[in-house]
């Protein structure tokens, strides 16, 4: 142990105030200058600092005792000519008895921070409209929230039902194994979508996220699975698919449109040996185009390259 010996109590009251160290042992009289031992104690503790105290009484009535338990203190000891033998397994003791008191009451805030969040969470996995399903280290199926119910209605009535099966049994995606096993060794969350088809021709699409959670020694421990019902953005998708392909076949056509009447690079030909035409079209269809015409007696060549305004394709 390391020793401070302080022999004012008014400076020992401001030592302690100041302290953060909660596992200091305070060995203490009664009686000291300026402010006495229990004034010290009292004081302290009101400042929200809770130390471990022994209190030195020169008297050995049981009231003193009393008097210094009921304070607060975890032990106290009677001056007298076995102070040095009986002193030092005292204040293990009480050194053992505040690690552990310190100990507990980190435990006991942790729990409390963590109750906090289960709180949060719990609150979030009952209001939520996704489906939220948790499996334990051999994947087998341990809870689902409502929305789970409510997403998969159509293929399973009650979820109860499911509850101990194996993840490769129920999920519905030909890669589920990939999937899992990939998750797993990168230690990371996995995203994917299924496709789940019904009899009358419809289907429902699920975007997952599926997310490992590994234990102190690197195996996993739990899986989490929260699903997405996106069949609504895979429809528009598709439905725009649709009309960009629309879109793009008129457009080709009109392409082949233009080709057709932009002029002949023959003419080109019957009046220079060297030549090239440059025609790139940032679009498919070109805004700009070119333009050749021969005079009546074809000794002279028109030539035009039109540079439209900017309107682009539509224009």
């Amino acid at each position: 142990y390391i020793v401070n010996k302080i022999f004012d109590g008014l400076e020992a009251f401001k030592y302690l105030k100041a302290n953060d160290d909660l596992s200091i042992i305070v060995i203490m009289s009664y009686q000291l200058p300026q402010m006495e031992g229990i004034d010290i104690m009292k004081n302290v503790q009101a400042a929200g600092k809770e130390y471990a105290y022994i209190f030195l009484t020169a008297d050995k009535t049981v009231e003193r005792a009393i008097e210094a338990m009921k304070s607060g203190a975890m032990d106290f000891i009677p001056k007298s000519g076995r102070l040095n033998e009986d002193l030092p397994p005292m204040v293990d003791k009480v050194f053992e008895m505040q690690s552990r008191k310190l100990e507990q009451e980190r435990i006991k805030r942790e729990l409390d921070e963590k109750n906090k969040e289960l709180i949060k969470l719990s609150i979030v996995a009952r209001e939520t409209t996704n489906a939220v399903s948790i499996y334990n280290s051999e994947c087998n199926l341990e809870w689902t929230n409502e929305g789970f119910s409510k997403l998969y209605k159509r293929i399973i009535t009650d979820p109860a039902e499911i509850i101990g099966k194996n993840i490769f049994e129920i999920s519905n995606n030909a890669e589920i194994q990939s999937i899992v096993a990939n998750s797993i060794s990168q230690k990371a969350t996995i995203p994917y979508t299924t496709e789940i088809k019904y009899e009358e021709e419809s289907s429902q699409w699920i975007q997952t996220a599926l997310t490992p959670i590994i234990d102190e020694n690197g195996d996993l421990f739990k899986l989490v699975i929260i699903d997405t019902d996106i069949t609504e953005i895979k429809l528009a998708e598709q439905e725009i698919m649709k009309q960009k392909e629309s879109i793009t076949n008129s457009i080709l056509y009109a392409e082949r449109i233009q080709k057709a009447l932009l002029s002949s690079s023959d003419i080109l030909k019957r009046h220079f040996k060297d030549y090239f035409i440059f025609f790139k079209p940032r679009d498919i269809v070109s805004g700009d185009f070119f333009w050749f015409k021969e005079s009546g007696d074809h000794n002279k060549l028109l030539i035009a390259a039109a540079d439209c305004t900017g309107h682009g394709v539509p224009g």
